[in-house]
């Protein structure tokens, strides 16, 4: 399994260390990461088990736009990795290539304009978790690499979120055990 955590900092903010990001998944700091400036922002990111990973890191466009893609989201009709066209499709081809994939994936999407796109597969087989927190996005697939690289996301707690967990060992639909995770 891929596990990766990014950081997008909106314009004016410091960028979050792709070595913090590293060592929030409990990872060595020689493991692959990568930081791109993207606009006045800055998209960071941390992965483990890369192979997973369809790019050796984030795409970058022309119009400074970044995308991560981990996993494999597949065209429905022939079965083929739709990875680039994801990241050169404009929002609204986009929506539909992602509403049509198949397979399992996640995909976080920071561009010029300083917007941010998450995207999980309809089964969420791949979870997608984030938060934010100073001017700063947080993704991952992992809750505890996402509180680990930013402990402030877990300093309020949902009490709803929490007995789903006690009570099931999961949580249901956007919910998690933190109120400001989703």
């Amino acid at each position: 399994m891929t596990a990766f955590v990014a950081a997008i900092a909106a314009p004016g903010r410091e960028a979050v260390s792709p070595a913090s990001l590293a060592a929030a998944l409990g990872a060595p700091a020689c493991l692959p990461h990568w930081q791109s400036a993207v606009g006045d922002g800055c998209f960071s990111v941390a992965i483990i088990g890369a192979g997973s990973a369809r790019t050796p890191g984030p795409l970058r466009a022309d119009d400074g736009a970044a995308t991560l893609v981990i996993g494999r989201p597949l065209s429905s009709a022939c079965g083929t990795d739709e990875t680039e066209q994801l990241h050169a499709a404009d929002a609204t081809t986009r929506r539909r290539l992602l509403h049509s994939a198949r397979g399992t994936f996640c995909l976080v999407r920071h561009t010029r304009g300083d917007a941010v796109e998450l995207a999980a597969d309809k089964l969420a087989a791949l979870p997608l978790l984030y938060g934010h927190h100073e001017g700063v996005w947080y993704a991952s697939n992992s809750l505890r690499a996402l509180v680990a690289a930013c402990p402030p996301l877990a300093q309020h707690g949902d009490l709803a979120g929490q007995a789903q967990l006690a009570a099931l060992g999961f949580n249901l639909g956007e919910r998690t055990a933190y109120a400001r995770v989703r």
